[in-house]
């Protein structure tokens, strides 16, 4: 017999099921100093109470932040010490503080009492852990403790001086230091069970199940597997891409494979693990450029929204929101806000600027090259950019033309002069490089077609029977049809030398169409600024606009990933998000998600499940890769077994009942999170 009970609940009542999100992209930052009423730049450790409450161990005191306000905690809540080193929480609401110089305290009723026996350290504590009513904790001494009702058992680690993490794997306490990894055996006795001559390990991350990632203070990272039985090293990595002899401060594993590295001085490399080979992929440093003010990091914390905090030497404390966004501007590194166009390459982003082209190192994102008139290229607006090869791009200008820019030794040269062309535009509004090598150039004096293996130029304006001379946008689809965006005009599709003209598009009021994109089954998106988006599908067409969930009918660019058949609409209100195949339709506004980037959108492109959009306000970057990884599957809590009549607690993991007949019943609750705003 099942019982199942069906129920909607409030999305905030998820904390009470200790249920979290399967989300979370890291670059959207919010910093947190004195001026916000932190009580000190320097965070030495981050926990989280049940109820959801922040805490950070500061050196001026104890910090609850309650997502509004600081509370600070001191000497007159009872505390021993300013300096507060580590800090740990456990599920019945007992806050444990480690301190600089006088032991640890434990909170009771908003007061801190003092565990005497803990006095006599006198010396930093530097990590703690809560299991089962019992504190464990590190010294700088290389002493292991355990706080058990109030009574203290100092544990000394023969050949440790430091120790600098514990965490719990399975029925396993382990234990990095400066001569290895530990294994808690029993209240007396650790054993070491990874020794590596001359290596500090400085912190441990639990990777899968019996696997775990160590950090070292050279830039190591090492996994290794784990189990009561069996350990061993499964492989080494490195991190040390950048700059050598990396300390690393701290790894966490907010979602699937991803890992987040805190260093000392580096900042916070983001990389995910291949599950096969145990290889590092996608590194990236997460530092200046990405509005992380301080390169110091102490700690990384992951809180019950996915949201990820980080506490810094000096710099306070930031956090990366639970969103798919990420924003470069130029408070963080970059040469302007404006961003006219953008273009992910495999190594580089290029950007186009008001006043020149900055190219963004796609690895090392605090470093950018920016060229103008300084050096030989132009001050003016860039409108475009197109790779033609490996190591030449094309430029687009508002009024200077067209350039070949070649990476490989940082060259500009006049692209109309290189294929021949006297007479030619000096605004380019979009270049189109086809895989058969035909360059579609959208400018204001007709569209332009050249043939580069013919080096054949046509130029096809109203007298061939375009709509407008001033064309704004081309995009060539699966059937070799080249649809065209004109200035306030129908959108057209060139097809066997043959103009077609889209008037007669329902509900059809500005006659402004400024992008296309294609989805599977060779749907055609139109995007227009003033009348949302239409879909042509088989002859016929169906508009999105505000009406079914647009974020606004001002659209100004398309891109679409086909793994998810999604249509990313760049507008001037954010970006909306248009499930094809599901007919839905996401919001991410100014109001909503989009908080450090102004709501008009210039460009907007994509390149491996990432898209790229260009504000007036820097750049952002929309992750799709992670948004196809919002859903988590149903998670079900058991609350009781009833069986022959005996009610047992969904906690009881192991129930031994002699071979017999029984009648069992479960009481159960069930939570749907593929739909976060309605939780069944």
């Amino acid at each position: 017999m099942k019982k199942h009970n069906k129920i909607k609940i409030p999305t905030f009542l998820i904390f009470v099921f200790s249920v979290q999100f399967l989300s979370a992209q890291l670059y959207n930052i919010t910093r947190f100093t004195q001026d916000d009423g932190l009580p000190s730049a320097y965070i030495y450790d981050i926990a989280q109470t049940k109820s959801g409450n922040l805490i950070l161990a500061t050196g001026e005191g104890l910090a609850v932040f309650d997502g509004f306000k600081f509370t600070v905690y001191d000497s007159t809540s009872g505390l021993s010490d300013r300096v507060i080193s580590a800090i740990s929480t456990d599920s019945a609401g007992t806050i444990a503080v480690g301190q600089s110089q006088s032991g640890i305290n434990i909170s009771y009723s908003n007061r801190f009492v003092n565990i005497p026996a803990t006095k006599k350290i006198e010396t930093p504590v530097s990590c703690m852990l809560q299991v089962n009513k019992k504190i464990y904790f590190g010294t700088r001494n290389g002493k292991i403790g355990i706080i058990e009702n109030n009574k203290v058992l100092l544990i000394e680690l023969n050949g440790a001086s430091l120790i600098n993490k514990i965490i719990k794997i399975n029925n396993l306490i382990l234990i990095a230091t400066d001569n290895g990894i530990y294994n808690l055996e029993s209240q007396r006795k650790a054993k070491l069970i990874y020794k590596t001559a001359g290596i500090n390990f400085t912190a441990l991350c639990l990777f899968r199940s019996h696997q775990i990632i160590a950090g070292t203070d050279n830039g190591q990272l090492i996994v290794y597997k784990v189990s009561e039985n069996t350990e061993e090293i499964i492989k080494p990595l490195s991190v040390n891409k950048v700059r050598k002899s990396i300390i690393i401060k701290d790894i966490i594993n907010p979602y699937y494979n991803k890992i987040l590295i805190a260093t000392w001085g580096d900042g916070i490399y983001s990389a995910a693990i291949d599950p096969f080979n145990y290889e590092l992929k996608n590194l990236e440093t997460i530092g200046v450029l990405s509005g992380l003010e301080n390169l110091f990091v102490t700690t990384l914390f992951k809180d019950m929204n996915d949201n990820i905090w980080i506490g810094t030497f000096g710099g306070g404390l930031y956090k990366f929101n639970n969103d798919h966004f990420r924003i470069y501007n130029k408070k963080g590194g970059l040469v302007a806000d404006g961003i006219r166009a953008t273009l992910p390459d495999k190594n580089n982003i290029f950007l186009g600027l008001e006043h020149g082209l900055e190219i963004l190192n796609s690895f090392n994102n605090d470093s950018s090259v920016y060229f103008n008139e300084k050096n030989h290229f132009v001050d003016d607006m860039v409108n475009t950019i197109a790779k033609l090869n490996e190591s030449q791009f094309l430029i687009g200008t508002e009024n200077k033309g067209l350039f070949l820019f070649d990476s490989k030794n940082n060259s500009f040269t006049d692209y109309f002069k290189i294929i021949g062309m006297k007479t030619h535009p000096q605004t380019i509004n979009h270049i189109n490089v086809a895989e058969n090598s035909i360059i579609y150039l959208s400018t204001n004096d007709g569209l332009i077609i050249y043939k580069t293996k013919t080096k054949a130029i046509a130029q096809l304006t109203t007298l061939e029977g375009m709509p407008h001379n001033n064309i704004l946008f081309t995009f060539l689809d699966s059937k070799n049809r080249l649809w065209f965006a004109a200035q306030k005009s129908a959108s057209g599709v060139l097809e066997n030398d043959s103009v077609t003209l889209f008037k007669d598009l329902p509900d059809y009021k500005s006659y402004n169409p400024v992008s296309f994109s294609e989805g599977l089954n060779g749907d055609i998106f139109i995007a227009t600024n003033g009348d949302g988006i239409y879909k042509y599908h088989n002859g016929a067409f169906t508009q999105y606009t505000i009406n079914n969930g647009l974020g606004s009918n001002y659209v100004i660019g398309l891109a679409y990933e086909k793994t998810q058949d999604a249509l990313i609409c760049a507008h001037h209100n954010g970006l909306s998000v248009l499930f094809a195949g599901k007919n839905k339709i996401e919001k991410y506004t100014k109001k909503s998600i989009m908080k450090s980037c102004e709501n008009t959108v210039n460009s907007i492109s994509i390149r491996n499940h990432k898209v790229y959009f260009g504000t007036q306000q820097g750049m952002g970057v929309f992750s799709m890769d992670e948004k196809k990884k919002v859903a988590k599957a149903p998670v079900t809590t058991i609350l009781k077994i009833t069986i022959n009549g005996k009610v047992y607690s969904g906690n009881d993991s192991i129930i031994n009942l002699p071979y017999g007949s029984y009648d069992i019943s479960f009481d159960y609750i069930g939570i749907e999170l593929s739909n976060p705003a309605e939780v069944v």
